[in-house]
């Protein structure tokens, strides 16, 4: 099937941000519909009305195209936490799991993604790809790294960054126990285990709770390097 948008090639950077964001806004639809393993560039390509070779112009690979989601939904996550906290005030530890689990629950699609980054999305990628993604993730995570530097002043950057990773760890590590398909669901009650479910927001500020603790409180796990 052939499309107008086919035959006009983007030529100004403006364009060509728009086809790239129509690239990726498409395959997130299709992601949610279909699922990774049916998402495809011929897929994209009836979904968007470009041809395949077009949007090889833009991206290699499905998994460039949703690391790009990544980048996108950590930049709205880093904004919207920021903005829960103001300058100069304390926090409670409580308070801020809390902002912190709320917040993040609104980002079930980063959670899903970041969740198979490095054992499908990265080995797809492009050296390239991969190494300008990892630069704009750490700079998209930077506010977020301020903040916490401000609510712990007079704590090390070391522990802020071991924090900054067990918290996405335990992210990561709860969103697939938590968002479970029907056929899982089905699963659990035939196998009458008393298995529940967890709530993601709920363990997760548990898990962040304990983290700020032991941030707060100094308390650094020392390993051996022997």
């Amino acid at each position: 099937r052939k499309d107008n948008m086919t035959f006009q090639r983007a030529r100004s950077q403006e364009q060509i941000e728009k086809r790239r964001d129509d690239i990726i806004k498409s395959t997130v639809e299709l992601f949610d519909k279909v699922g990774l393993e049916k998402l495809n560039f011929s897929t994209i390509s009836k979904k968007t009305g470009l041809t395949r070779p077009t949007i090889y112009n833009y991206f290699n690979t499905k998994e460039e195209i949703l690391i790009q989601v990544i980048i996108q939904e950590v930049k709205e996550w880093a904004k919207e936490l920021v903005g829960e906290f103001k300058l100069n005030k304390i926090y409670k530890i409580d308070i801020i799991a809390e902002i912190w689990a709320e917040t993040l629950s609104h980002y079930p699609k980063f959670l899903e993604l970041y969740s198979i980054l490095f054992t499908v999305l990265e080995r797809n990628c492009s050296v390239k790809i991969l190494a300008q993604f990892k630069r704009d993730i750490i700079m998209e995570m930077m506010p977020i790294m301020n903040l916490v530097t401000q609510l712990f002043a007079d704590t090390s950057q070391e522990d802020i960054y071991t924090f900054m990773i067990n918290q996405l760890t335990s992210a990561i590590g709860l969103y697939p126990m938590s968002y479970v398909s029907e056929e899982q669901l089905k699963a659990i009650e035939l196998s009458k285990t008393g298995y529940q479910v967890p709530d993601f927001k709920q363990y997760y500020k548990k898990a962040i709770y304990q983290q700020l603790f032991c941030l707060q409180n100094h308390v650094t796990l020392k390993i051996s390097k022997e």
